[in-house]
Formats: structure tokens, sequence, C-alpha cells
């Protein structure tokens, strides 16, 4: 028999078998490509590396917490069964964009956008990195500890004293296994009286110059300040809003995925470890306190963001509310509500071609009427609601709170019942705020012993 029909056997056999190889290649290049799209489209927000949060239980939606449904507890403490009434999203409407190369801003959403659009409205991140105002910022590390941040200096004559006494409170109730490190910003100055405050102190402690962590000096800051805000004029100077931005401009040098705000008329009162106040790493929050925020906090933030109706003054009723220090934020969000407010708000032509820089830009803000009362964390929460960010970071839990408020009122420390504050365990930390009027002395002399092992 003639070798050709065989060899043309062979040659079809060949063929079929090439052809089926390549079917099973596209197929499994198309399953991958689709795998690592899921991937990225799941990370948190951008921040890279910086895992999502796992809860036992579905967080509720921000339309949830925009709407009032908002009395929530935390995925382990939710009753059996429970589950949320989910709301429709609102529909958002078109509007006109820019060109999204990130050459430019886009216009603010209209007030009948969802928050997430009008994020996208207000900004498009395309192009944008978190590196904008020139600091390399360390990567977030997943391990399940905090970070304590303390903002002070030396000159504040009614609450530097304190210091020691703050320390003393986190030596014996903070569980140190789950701090990473205790960060404390101060100006230069300042630094050897800081240290000098903490001596033999066993806590890993970091000491940050301010304009290090601000990106301005303390006199750059205070030309910015309007006459109304100047201390000879009755203001309350330079240092009340710098503190404000110091505690949001730390998430630049923080490496945990949230950290703890902290004044020096804060202190623990009780044993507390991270997870107590991060349970199933979505953060606590103080909720709704009567009379403590003021209207302007909120429309002045809103004004600055941008953020139409949806997140502005509305957030000021709403019972899933973050108070005032101590506060747990979200590292990966505030640095990026840095980042959006520096794009948003650029460097004028006068000022003579100055790097892209958050505090420059709220200070110089505050020149304005609609934007001249921001708040760090009013900024921190208007833009968590306009990402949606706010329930996925966040709770609110009936059964705990972060700080007692009784030390909160003009010469509210002649009827403090300290032993009524320490032996009550509904929350972590305990504020004698320095309005209260009572000399620091008198308040060390008062609790300091409480702090001693």
């Amino acid at each position: 028999m003639h070798p050709w029909p065989r060899r043309r056997r062979r040659s079809s056999e060949n063929t079929v078998i090439l052809l089926a190889m390549l079917i099973f290649g596209v197929v499994a290049f198309l399953s991958m490509t689709v795998l690592v799209g899921s991937v990225l489209m799941g990370s948190d927000d951008g921040s890279g590396g910086d895992a999502q949060p796992q809860s036992k239980a579905p967080p509720a939606t921000d339309d949830d917490l925009l709407r009032g449904n908002l009395h929530r507890r935390p995925p382990h403490r939710q009753a059996r069964g429970g589950r949320e009434k989910a709301y429709p999203s609102p529909q958002p409407r078109e509007a006109a964009l820019d060109d999204g190369t990130g050459g430019g801003l886009l216009r603010r959403g209209s007030d009948t956008d969802s928050p997430d659009v009008v994020y996208q409205k207000a900004y498009p991140f395309r192009g944008v990195k978190p590196e904008l105002s020139g600091f390399l910022q360390p990567d977030i590390i997943p391990n399940g500890k905090i970070t304590f941040v303390l903002c002070t200096w030396s000159g504040d004559s009614m609450g530097f004293a304190r210091v020691p006494m703050l320390f003393a409170s986190v030596e014996k109730f903070m569980d140190r296994d789950s701090l990473e490190e205790f960060l404390v910003v101060t100006p230069e100055a300042s630094k050897d009286a800081v240290r000098a405050a903490i001596t033999g102190t066993p806590l890993p402690v970091r000491l940050l110059a301010d304009y290090i962590v601000a990106g301005i000096s303390k006199d750059e800051a205070r030309a910015y300040l309007p006459k109304s805000e100047r201390r000879e004029n009755g203001g309350r100077g330079v240092s009340y809003r710098l503190q404000m931005l110091l505690k949001l401009g730390v998430a630049r040098h923080v490496t945990t995925e949230y950290y703890v705000t902290l004044d020096n008329d804060v202190f623990l009162k009780r044993p507390t470890t991270a997870s107590d106040l991060v349970p199933y790493n979505v953060a606590l929050v103080q909720g709704r306190e009567p009379n403590r925020h003021r209207a302007s906090w909120w429309t002045s933030a809103a004004s600055i963001l941008r953020s139409g109706k949806q997140c502005g003054l509305n957030l000021k009723t709403d019972a899933f509310q973050i108070g005032v220090t101590p506060a747990v934020l979200r590292t990966s969000l505030t640095r990026e509500l840095l980042s959006f407010v520096e794009a948003m708000h650029p460097p004028s032509p006068e000022e003579g071609g100055q790097p892209n820089n958050y505090a420059r830009a709220l200070f110089r803000l505050l020149r304005e009427e609609s934007t001249a009362d921001w708040t760090e964390y009013t900024l921190y929460w208007v833009f968590g609601c306009m990402r949606r960010r706010l329930s996925q970071f966040h709770t609110l839990d009936g059964e705990l709170s972060l700080y007692d408020t009784t030390g909160f009122n003009w010469r509210s420390f002649d009827t403090y019942n300290a032993d009524k504050v320490f032996a009550d365990e509904t929350s972590f930390f305990g504020v004698i705020q320095s309005i209260s009027g009572t000399p620091s002395n008198d308040i060390i002399k008062a609790l300091g012993h409480r702090f001693t092992s």
C-alpha cells in the first residue's frame, strides 16, 4: 500500500491535538484574567496590601447609615438571626464630566447623586497617587495590633502636665502585645520636655516633629490663620487647628490598620486590647452626643470635600457618628482623605509653586466663610460617607462606647465620681477636658494613684 494515506491520517490527528491544546490555552488564559480582575476589584480601598476586614455578619450599607437605621452592634454582638434592613441605593443623575485624564477635577455631584457618584465626580483617582505631598508612606501591616497617637506640646499650660498620667494609664491597662507603638507628635522644641515627661516608660514610643507630619511649619500655619482665630484677638490660636491636622497627617506614618487619637486630658481606665477597640477588625465609634458637635463643623467639611447633601449636615443627627477625641481611625481611609484634599485644593498661583500639602490647603480654607470651621473628625466622617466605607470600617455598639463623658463640661470635676467612672466597664477611656477649668495638678492628685502598679 502507498504510504501517503497513512501520513495524511497522522497529519489530521496532529492538527486535532494542536487545536485542542490551543482551545485549552485560551480558556485557561481567560479564566486567569477573570480571577486576577476579581482580586484587584476586591481590594479594600486602593491602599495596596491593606486587607478588607472580615466579619461574621454582613455589614449594613451606607444607605442604612444615611437613613437612620443606625443602632448597630459589631458582628459578635448582633442578635441571633437578626439582619438589618437593606434599602435600595438612590439612582444617580447623569452629569457632564471632565476629560478624565487626572489633569483637572470633575464637577461636584448633584444633591440627588449617591455618595459614590459624588466622589467620582469630585475626584477621579486615575493618575493620582498617595505620594502627592512628596512623602513616601510606609506599608500598612494587618497584624491585629493598634497604634496610639498623642499630639502635644510643652506650651500647653492646662494639659501637658498630665502626659505622665496618660502614659501611666496605658502602661497599666493596655495589653502590650496589642500595641504596635505610641507615636507622639510634638514641636521640635518640645521633644526634650516630652522625653523628660515619659522617662522610664516601657512602651514603644516614637517621637515625630510636628512640621514633618504637617508638612508646614507652625509659623507658616500661623500666617494663614484668620484674625478671628488668633489668640491676641480672643481666638484659640494656631495650635488649636494644627493639632487637628496632625491627627490626620500622622496616618502617613502609622503602620497598623487602625490608630487611636489621644489628647493630654485622656486616660485609659480599664484593661483593654486592640480587639476591644476594633472588634472583628471594625472600629468602635462613640455615637451621637447631643450638642457636642457644631453644625458648622459638618457644613465646612462638606464644602471642602464637595460632598453634596447626602454626606453633609445630615450626618450630625445620625446615631452612627464619630465623636471627639479619643477616636479610632482607619489608616488607609485617612491617607486617602489627605490625598483627596491635596488634589481638590492645589496651591494658588500667588503661593509661588509650593508643593501640594493638605495642611496648607486646610489652613488656607479657614479664610473662606463656607469652609472656616472644619475639624479632623468631620472631614474624616464626611469623606468616609462619600467613599461608602463607614459601615465597612466602623460600628456602633449599643453596650460599649469609647469614652466616658462625665468630665466634659465646665466645673464637671467638682462632682466627678472617680469610683463610679473606673468601675464602669461600658467605656474604655476617661476624659477630663481642659475646659472643665480644673488645674492639672488637682486632677493628677485625685486620680494618679489609680495608675500605679
